[in-house]
């Protein structure tokens, strides 16, 4: 005796789930159109207007990973008794030199490379304490080039305009760093933006870098210059 298949049940089972199938596929093609409409609005990303400083080429680094006196090393001692100085590695910044004077002393560097006619930015990577004092010594050009002076542009950490003093001869330019770890700051210089603030308002451009002072106890790995 055969035995007879009940087929109308098996179908019955069936039917609930099949009827599901054309709404998720609908619900898939949907999801697809929202996903590539979200990516056409996404914009595409633009080249930088600058070169960042890490891709740019110094045009001169002064390095302090020595061992001896900083007037080894081209700087002038400028007030005497002499400064104590001392050789530091530290996991921040690497190689680096720790410098102690009597309050008001100061050291200069005299920029002779070529470096002092094209370069317009200034990184000093330095661990000031609160009476430090960086300073970049530059010469103007009077607007119809017929005079020149020199003017020092003292750096310090803050968010206030520029201030003018001995009669515009010297700026306290403020400048905020940029926090290394460990106490060590990067000061970071655009002297063209200095400039529009400072300078130019008293009917000078600047011409060259002369040179750089350090005045006050710090510890400092490089003074670095970009076009």
């Amino acid at each position: 005796m055969t035995k007879k298949t009940d087929t109308s049940k098996t179908s019955k089972m069936w039917l609930p789930q099949v009827w599901w199938v054309p709404i998720i596929a609908a619900l898939i093609t949907v999801a697809g159109l929202i996903i590539m409409e979200t990516i056409k609005k996404v914009p595409s990303p633009q080249p930088p207007t600058s070169t960042p400083l890490q891709k740019r080429q110094p045009l001169e680094k002064i390095s302090f990973d020595y061992w001896d006196s900083p007037d080894m090393h081209g700087w002038e001692i400028l007030d005497q008794p002499p400064l104590m100085y001392k050789h530091i590695t530290d996991g921040f910044v690497g190689e680096s030199l720790e410098i102690s004077s009597y309050e008001g002393h100061a050291i200069d560097y005299r920029v002779n490379s070529p470096a002092a006619g094209f370069g317009n930015i200034i990184e000093y990577v330095i661990k000031p304490d609160h009476k430090t004092i960086v300073y970049t010594k530059i010469k103007v050009l009077s607007e119809n080039n017929t005079t020149t002076k020199d003017i020092w542009l003292a750096f310090v950490p803050g968010a206030e305009k520029p201030k003018r003093i001995y009669d515009g001869d010297e700026w306290t330019v403020y400048i905020t760093p940029q926090q290394l770890g460990g106490g060590w700051l990067l000061y970071q210089v655009d002297l063209k933006e200095v400039a529009k603030e400072t300078i130019e308002t008293d009917g000078w451009n600047l011409e060259k870098i002369i040179a750089f002072r350090l005045r006050g106890n710090l510890s400092i790995a490089s003074i670095t210059i970009y076009k």
